[in-house]
């Protein structure tokens, strides 16, 4: 062969080369090319699942999003977000006829872990949640797949996919699965606090008229209590016995009223408390001087700290002694018998507590939180206890008010120990005296 014809060989070669290498980085180019649009589009699509998501009216209307999405993404034929309904249940929300089976959903919300129900029914509980669920699953086809939904550190709701010929979970699936599972987490999040949000404004609407009710009916019961207390005077000018006993239950009812009224007023704000320097011996004195004819023979043993001659405390006295009253009368009312009552003195820093024990049958757990409520009695009171429930609420709003408070402690042995908290106060406090409401530091 000539040496031009060898050279026009070379070239003829080198231009094949050249064009097998142009072509196979073109296709290349497009293959990538087209990767890039679809995963623009699907980047599109995603933040306008977002979008509507977020601007939905309700959370319920954002989780039907999500669902709808979810399908409409991975191809499923069905999908529902189930979320916790105060930890006590679960509300779901997509498509109206889901699977009947439930222990899925039961065992991804208690474990927190990705569970997949494989063809023929057997559960695939998934601990790794980073693994890859085509690596997960080995291989296995799953027909239904349950994800935690997580506000936090705290499992809030599960993600129901169902797939009846079973889902595909190659990696682009399982790349938008991730996002789709972060919108629905987040309409989960607000879901939870929407319902958090009405919970609280029915309280205060429970509060509200409460307090409205309290204050009407207490006022409005004083102009016939005062009629049936004169037709009462007149009986007995009569003689007719049944004066005394219609005297004492209006008595008792207007204390009811009393106590309502009160109760008004601290829930309103309307009690501006004085407090000054005063004895705790003289509260003690004062507060036993006015039970002592409910007590009758019952015993109470006070003790006073024997390391303080004269402990004071700042407090409004005529109150002071209205809340030891009631927690007095609570622990006679409660007590077994002719139980003894003790009132125990103790001076703790900064503060002075005033301790009232006794033996009845104490606070179940369940009500501890409960007792302090207004119009609560303890399912454990007697019919004839004479309370309307509001001698502790009073109790600890009138504590409160003057920078105190009132606590229960179970009591060793059996029984309760009620406990007003007062601001200590020292001899160099009586001069000058405070003024005005006190305010603690």
């Amino acid at each position: 062969m000539r040496l031009e014809e060898r050279l026009d060989a070379i070239v003829l070669g080198a231009f094949l080369v050249t064009s097998a290498v142009a072509s196979q980085l073109f296709h290349r180019i497009s293959a990538e090319g087209e990767l890039a649009r679809e995963r623009a589009a699907e980047l599109e699509s995603l933040a306008s699942l977002g979008m509507r998501a977020m601007t939905a009216v309700h959370a319920r209307d954002a989780l039907q999003i999500v669902s709808v999405s979810v399908r409409e993404h991975l191809g499923a034929t069905g999908c529902r977000v189930h979320t916790l309904t105060d930890g006590r249940g679960m509300t779901s929300a997509g498509d109206p006829d889901g699977p009947e089976n439930r222990e899925p959903v039961t065992l991804a919300m208690q474990r927190g872990m990705r569970v997949a129900v494989l063809a023929g029914g057997p559960l695939r509980v998934i601990p790794d949640q980073m693994e890859p669920l085509s690596v997960a699953l080995g291989g296995q086809v799953a027909r239904r797949l349950l994800i935690p939904l997580r506000g936090g550190t705290e499992v809030i709701g599960v993600l129901d996919v169902e797939g009846e010929s079973g889902l595909v979970l190659d990696s682009a699936n399982a790349r938008v699965l991730d996002a789709l599972v972060y919108y629905a987490a987040s309409a989960a999040e607000r879901a939870r606090l929407e319902r958090a949000g009405a919970r609280l404004e029915a309280l205060q609407g429970a509060e509200e008229m409460r307090a409205a009710v309290l204050a009407s009916v207490s006022h409005d019961l004083r102009t016939p209590l005062t009629t049936i207390k004169a037709l009462a005077s007149q009986l007995h000018v009569m003689g007719d016995d049944r004066s005394e006993v219609i005297e004492q239950e209006a008595d008792r009812l207007n204390r009811f009223v009393g106590e309502m009224l009160d109760m008004s007023r601290l829930t309103s704000g309307g009690f501006v408390p004085r407090p000054e320097v005063a004895p705790v011996e003289e509260l003690v004195v004062g507060a036993l001087q006015q039970v002592e004819g409910s007590f009758g023979e019952r015993r109470i043993d006070v003790r006073m700290p024997a390391h303080d001659p004269l402990p004071l405390a700042w407090m409004d006295m005529t109150h002071t002694v209205r809340i030891v009253v009631n927690l007095l009368e609570n622990a006679r009312k409660y007590s077994p018998g002719e139980s003894p009552v003790e009132l125990v003195v103790e001076s703790a820093g900064a503060q002075m507590h005033i301790s009232v024990c006794d033996r009845g049958p104490g606070i179940a757990p369940s009500e501890v939180n409960r007792i302090f409520d207004a119009l609560y009695r303890p399912a454990t009171a007697r019919a004839d206890a004479g309370s309307a429930g509001l001698g502790l609420a009073i109790a600890r709003g009138l504590a409160r008010a003057q920078g105190g408070d009132v606590v229960w402690t179970e009591r060793p042995g059996g029984g309760s120990i009620f406990t007003l908290t007062l601001p200590a106060a020292t001899v160099a406090d009586l001069d000058p005296p405070r003024p005005g409401i006190f305010t603690p530091s």
